[in-house]
């Protein structure tokens, strides 16, 4: 065996567990190790850094992790224009540990400019969720799967606020549904007849 630390010894009868799930553990052909019987093996496991991932045969791809400092801006109030990016269910960070859900909604509003909106996951006749989806498509489902909001074009309602660290920050509060693309009709010449 060598001094490398991301080795393991698998002339044992098991496998050491890899602290992966049965997806990443086949992805990384961890799934296919058979313990052998008599020979002691050497396994490298993949390290994964900032600096370095590696792909299912092993190879390593160099992906640099960059942070760059930015500045945030609050948004004037008002209305605005946005694309719906990305949506999940998390834990709500107001009460952590409790169970509760919260749906985050990612708003791209161009240039750069991102929000993201929550809500409860219910559709109750009195809930936020069910308000905006009302807006958006006229009509509430039964059942909702959260993904056919992604590349929804909407309208977000911005309010300022201020944070208790004394912060001036925005929130969005509302979902609203797109502009409708007006369409003037064009006078027809006296001479000019219709195509149809």
């Amino acid at each position: 065996m060598t001094d490398n630390p991301f080795t393991m010894d698998i002339s044992k009868k098991e496998i050491p567990e890899t602290g992966l799930s049965d997806e990443a553990n086949k992805a990384w052909g961890w799934d296919k190790l058979v313990p052998p019987t008599t020979k002691k093996q050497e396994v490298k496991m993949p390290v994964v850094s900032n600096e370095a991932r590696y792909t299912p045969s092993g190879t390593q791809v160099k992906t640099p992790f960059i942070i760059k400092k930015t500045e945030f801006t609050p948004l004037e109030p008002g209305v605005y224009e946005a694309k719906i990016v990305s949506v999940e269910v998390i834990e709500n960070t107001f009460e952590p540990g409790t169970g509760k859900m919260t749906l985050q909604i990612g708003l791209d509003l161009g240039e750069g400019v991102q929000r993201r909106a929550y809500c409860n996951p219910s559709l109750g006749p009195k809930s936020t969720l069910a308000r905006w989806i009302q807006a958006l498509w006229g009509e509430v489902p039964d059942e909702l799967d959260i993904s056919r909001l992604v590349g929804q074009l909407c309208r977000i309602m911005v309010v300022n606020k201020t944070t208790k660290a004394g912060q001036a920050s925005d929130r969005v509060t509302e979902l609203l549904a797109p502009k409708k693309a007006r369409v003037s009709p064009v006078p027809l010449k006296d001479e000019e007849e219709l195509p149809f």
